[in-house]
């Protein structure tokens, strides 16, 4: 099994692969979603972040939505690991965890799914 870099944590932005993760240059990742935020004060404009959890309602599913949040004007999404007790986050996020984790779904590929995103539609992706 591959090892995740400190670098890759959950809470950081996803900009590059895995392997790319804690190198020089790591501060660039941040930077993007900062300049974003700051375009969006700058241009009084509310953005729009959204949320899904890796792996629901299918895997394939989770991959197509993704991309289409980012495609059809997300500012920024919030890929959430699937993890078995997430009752804070509401019986919604708790059904569509233990349903993406029944499929299989692990953190490498929530991981896979951050860098994907990102490289594919240039936007920040916050990995949760």
């Amino acid at each position: 099994m591959e090892k995740i870099s400190k670098g890759s944590l959950p809470g950081r932005v996803c900009l590059a692969k895995r392997e790319d993760f804690g190198k020089e240059g790591d501060m660039e990742l941040q930077n993007r979603l900062d300049e974003l935020i700051h375009e969006l004060k700058s241009q009084k404009r509310i953005g729009l972040m959204a949320h899904l959890v890796a792996g629901y309602p299918s895997i394939q599913e989770s991959r197509e939505l993704a991309l289409a949040f980012a495609r059809q004007g997300a500012d920024i999404l919030e890929i959430q690991i699937p993890f078995s007790d997430p009752t804070a986050d509401g019986p919604v996020i708790t059904e569509a965890c233990q349903k993406a984790l029944q499929q299989g779904t692990k953190p490498a590929f929530a991981l896979d799914l951050c860098a994907e995103v990102a490289q594919q539609t240039g936007k920040p992706v916050v990995l949760m």
